[in-house]
């Protein structure tokens, strides 16, 4: 839904302006380029370049801010990362950086007139409207952004906040499916007041909306840490308990993995399907198995056994194991069944 509202407001609003406009009104459709032109040259590679900017800037608003690039239906977070670290209103450049090309590419006074229209235009809007609203919808976070970043002029990256950074490394980690860069941010002590882990703050003020896989990779962390804490606030809002599985295994499997007998209950009381196979081709009863003859841990005996009690398919289990007391544990659940 957010990609098409960014699509349908991208073609409303600067395909107008920086399209239709030029193209039907100043007849950029009768305009032939001449080979070997270099002010053509300029114009199209000022097209090209602003069309790439407006793009990327279309992409920050939907995947960090969480909105599209219309007044109506604006992001729901202070976008700084990106062009936005470099200029407050990147957008607006691109869509000028294209007007001028264009105007290049026609040799147009008219069109040029037009781009210092539009600028004028813009420059009202931003000043009268755009930034008195930011600033109270954003406070002292948009005081502290206007104060680094120029209006137009390009300057020295923003300074992102140590959440906003973390934030951006910990989502690249988990797109990998890696835990790497998010293993340290549940930790409430390294969290934004000392208090509370980052993971936490970021999903109450909505700065994971939009990312399920994420969130579902940062549940699978919460599983292989044995973080309950963590692990109990992601489930109860709604992340899906059977999805994280970017590394080759999802959180039940992780649990069973690392011996962390209170994230399989955790996990289990939240439905975790149990049947669900991993890279290997092996369900996390049988990955507790495994674990527990090739990286012994103190539960994971208790761990087979809460699976199998659970419902867990024993037949996924290949018997002898290896260990006496799995292989009881195991075999008298088969026999149960059969019973």
């Amino acid at each position: 839904m957010l990609l098409i509202r960014s699509l349908f407001w991208t073609v409303v609003l600067p395909g107008v302006v920086a399209v239709y406009v030029p193209w039907t009104v100043f007849g950029l459709n009768r305009v032939s380029i001449r080979s070997g032109d270099p002010l053509a040259l300029l114009g199209l590679i000022c097209i090209a370049g602003g069309a790439a900017l407006l793009g990327a800037c279309i992409y920050e608003f939907a995947a960090r801010g969480r909105g599209t690039l219309s007044p109506a239906d604006p992001p729901r977070h202070l976008v700084v990362s990106g062009l936005y670290r470099y200029v407050r209103n990147p957008m607006y450049v691109a869509v000028s950086t294209i007007l001028l090309g264009e105007a290049a590419i026609a040799r147009s006074l008219p069109l040029v007139s037009y781009w210092a229209f539009f600028f004028v235009v813009t420059n009202l809007f931003v000043m009268g409207y755009e930034e008195p609203y930011l600033r109270s919808r954003f406070g002292a976070e948009y005081d502290v952004y206007t104060r680094s970043v120029g209006r137009w002029i390009p300057g020295a990256p923003y300074a992102l906040a140590n959440g906003d950074r973390n934030l951006d490394e910990a989502m690249t980690d988990l797109r990998a499916g890696s835990f790497t860069k998010l293993d340290p941010l549940f930790d409430a002590a390294r969290g934004p007041d000392g208090k509370q882990a980052w993971i936490v703050e970021w999903c109450e003020t909505g700065k994971l909306d939009g990312h399920p896989a994420e969130l579902s990779e940062a549940l699978t962390c919460a599983a292989f840490n044995g973080r309950l804490d963590v692990l109990s606030w992601l489930l109860v809002h709604g992340v899906n308990p059977s999805g994280g599985a970017g590394t080759g295994l999802d959180a039940l499997h992780w649990a069973a993995n690392r011996g962390q007998l209170g994230a399989v209950k955790l996990l289990l009381a939240h439905h975790a399907p149990l049947e669900t196979v991993n890279m290997h081709d092996t369900t996390a009863l049988g990955t507790a198995v495994w674990s527990a003859i090739n990286e012994p841990r103190a539960q994971h005996l208790a761990i087979v056994e809460v699976l199998l009690n659970a419902g867990a398919n024993p037949d996924a289990v290949t018997l002898p194991t290896g260990d006496a007391r799995l292989d009881a544990v195991i075999q008298r659940s088969k026999s149960s069944r059969v019973g």
